[in-house]
């Protein structure tokens, strides 16, 4: 047998054609194509979905941080709300949500931050209603307005009884309350010195009493006020050093506040020092009236020999105590006599508060007739 009678396994209708076997693998590649389309197709949505599903997480994420729950309008019924001396912001917000002023502390955070003038909310008690929007509230508590106090100013010089006609007033409290608390000096805080007596003690400066404050803590402010200024004049070292106690240089304060105006203070100071110095009596007209509880410019004769030892016309050196509450200008001047060699003074023009000084007996004779002549429109 030879190489041409080989049998190949097929017959002749069997044999492969290549044309068919093109066509095969044409359609092989279109399934393949089909599948990497479909494939791509697949992982095209998967990504969308995916990116879908971030940008709606950062959107509820944002959503959550910006979205926080508040009340729309100034709310109804209103609620007394406390800010504490040193409350942080964070502190506020969460006590204006316990209240129910507002609808969230993340609410009023967030108005405070936005407006930076919630950095100067003031401790005190506030007026707000209930179901205020945040920003609302916090406008509030920025309106002096909305502070509920007494308010109330203690002009320099004022006596005692008068202060406490002042504070009854202001606080529509009655007097008899005040004077009541006044007499209990043991609730006051008073110095030893001070003698149980509230004169000289009840600083002037203005105040903010808070609601339910009663006479006793109103005039318990008023003397801590005084004890912070002696304090920061070291009054007991300055007193010393000029030879007074501070309840003497307290009492000298009180009457250079009812004698003269501001400007002559130190000059008035250096008079009561020169007479003292040379044993004369002080012969103020203020300590006279304080003794007939008069308030006038007006002392007649009879006046100056009233018994009392208020009276630095029959008595030597300074009276028991202040004849009036005196301010810081007073009570430094009395620690701080100008230098001269005065030992008289006149107010010669009420109107004007024009004083002279003169260390002459004679000069001081002619001031006081000027003075006449001023006060009768002569």
């Amino acid at each position: 047998m030879n190489e041409l009678d080989l049998d190949l396994g097929f017959t002749e209708e069997e044999a492969p054609r290549p044309r068919s076997r093109r066509h095969a693998r044409r359609r092989r590649e279109r399934r393949r194509r089909r599948k990497g389309r479909a494939a791509a197709a697949i992982a095209f949505f998967v990504i969308v979905g995916v990116l879908g599903g971030l940008v709606w997480g950062g959107y509820t994420v944002v959503q959550a941080v910006t979205d926080v729950p508040d009340y729309t309008g100034a709310g109804s019924g209103m609620v007394t709300f406390q800010v504490e001396s040193g409350q942080s912001t964070r502190s506020i917000a969460t006590d204006l949500e316990k209240a129910g002023v507002v609808k969230s502390a993340k609410a009023f955070r967030k108005a405070a931050e936005d407006d930076p003038a919630s950095m100067n909310i003031q401790p005190g008690h506030y007026k707000l209603n209930k179901h205020m929007a945040a920003a609302l509230a916090l406008d509030k508590l920025l309106d002096p307005a909305a502070k509920i106090q007494w308010r109330v100013t203690v002009p320099e010089g004022l006596r005692a009884s008068k202060v406490l006609a002042l504070l009854a007033k202001k606080t529509e409290m009655p007097v008899s309350k005040f004077q009541a608390a006044a007499k209990d000096a043991s609730t006051l805080g008073l110095p030893a010195s001070a003698k149980g007596k509230v004169e000289g003690y009840l600083f002037p400066a203005t105040y903010e009493f808070p609601p339910g404050s009663t006479p006793s803590t109103i005039l318990q402010a008023m003397v801590e006020r005084y004890l912070q200024e002696e304090a920061n004049l070291q009054l007991a070292t300055r007193a010393k050093a000029v030879g007074l106690t501070p309840h003497e240089a307290l009492t000298l304060a009180s009457m250079l506040e009812a004698e003269v105006k501001t400007k002559d203070f130190t000059k008035v100071s250096r008079v009561v020092f020169n007479r003292l110095h040379k044993g004369m009596r002080i012969q103020f007209d203020s300590t006279v009236l304080y003794a007939l509880n008069k308030s006038t410019y007006h002392v007649t004769h009879d006046d100056l020999d009233v018994n009392s030892p208020y009276n630095t016309y029959r008595n030597d050196g300074l009276p028991p105590g202040p004849v009036g509450n005196p301010g810081s200008a007073a009570i430094k001047a009395a620690l701080s006599p100008a230098t001269g060699p005065w030992l008289y003074f006149v107010t010669t023009n009420l109107e004007t508060g024009e004083t002279k000084f003169t260390d002459d007996p004679a000069e001081f004779k002619r001031f006081k007739e000027e003075f006449k002549r001023n006060r009768d429109g002569g």
